[in-house]
């Protein structure tokens, strides 16, 4: 496995579950060549991280969910510096953004510029 291979993959599994109404434990595993025991492990991993995820159940399946009132929450308010320290160092967060990471960036400093 890559250095990074698991945050990527937990990542993943969050744009995934954001997109998805329908994802099961097996659609995740499918999807990322895993085991579902990775799956489980992953999930765990990053609601212990804060992230609020929940488990569904409908017509004999568990779908997982991402809190409804969690997706698109505004930023905060940042500040006159904060905001400039942002805008100043966009070039080198784009530049080294990874890929799975490199659209959600461009999409973040779109929204804030």
């Amino acid at each position: 496995m890559g250095r990074n291979a698991q945050l990527i993959r937990q990542w993943a599994i969050l744009k995934q579950i954001e997109t998805n109404r329908w994802t099961t434990i097996l659609d995740m595993a499918e999807a990322h060549i895993v085991s579902t025991k990775t799956i489980r492990r992953d999930l765990a991993a990053l609601m212990e991280a804060g992230f609020p995820l929940y488990d569904e159940r409908y017509e004999g399946k568990v779908y997982w969910r991402l809190n409804e009132e969690y997706k698109g929450l505004p930023l905060a308010t940042l500040s006159l510096s904060e905001t400039a320290a942002l805008y100043f160092s966009k070039k080198l967060v784009v530049n080294l953004a990874a890929p799975p990471f490199s659209d959600d960036i461009a999409s973040a400093f779109g929204k804030i510029e």
